[in-house]
């Protein structure tokens, strides 16, 4: 019973020292980078060994993005659908985000598809003959502020 209510104290403890959120604690902080690494390595051998996601890939890639943005992880790969994720940490305000993609999208000659602002993200759409971007912002917790997710039609 002492043995409960010391674990019980701990973790209580810890909760408040982390402001209620565990991921901040950091032991789970760490956990979930290590989990990042792990998927995000596991992505890059898929894309490395399959020919249409690494086209994928390439695409996703040549999208014009904010200089401060960092790559947090990728993944979500999916045997249902072609399509990776790529999750970014930022600063950069998404009133800056937003304009320079439409304008790199549409310059490039996508159509754009869908524009969504409902909490917590604020949603862009975008596709030409083959693919389908929608890029997102807020929502993704503290590591990730904003995510593109590629996909092939």
């Amino acid at each position: 019973m002492a043995k409960t209510r010391l674990v019980i104290g701990v973790l209580l403890m810890m909760t408040f020292l982390v402001g209620c959120d565990p991921r901040r604690a950091p032991v789970i902080r760490s956990l979930i980078e290590a989990s990042d690494r792990e998927l995000s390595e596991q992505a890059r051998i898929a894309i490395e060994r399959d020919p249409v996601l690494k086209e994928l890939d390439r695409v996703c890639t040549q999208i014009a993005l904010p200089e401060d943005f960092v790559l947090t992880r990728m993944g979500d790969l999916d045997d249902r659908s072609i399509q990776i994720s790529y999750y970014y940490s930022s600063k950069t305000p998404y009133s800056n985000t937003r304009p320079m993609w439409k304008e790199y999208f549409l310059k490039n000659g996508w159509k754009h598809l869908k524009e969504e602002d409902t909490f917590p993200h604020q949603e862009l759409r975008f596709y030409n003959d083959e693919y389908e971007v929608t890029t997102f912002y807020g929502g993704m917790g503290e590591r990730s502020q904003y995510s593109i997710n590629c996909r092939k039609k």
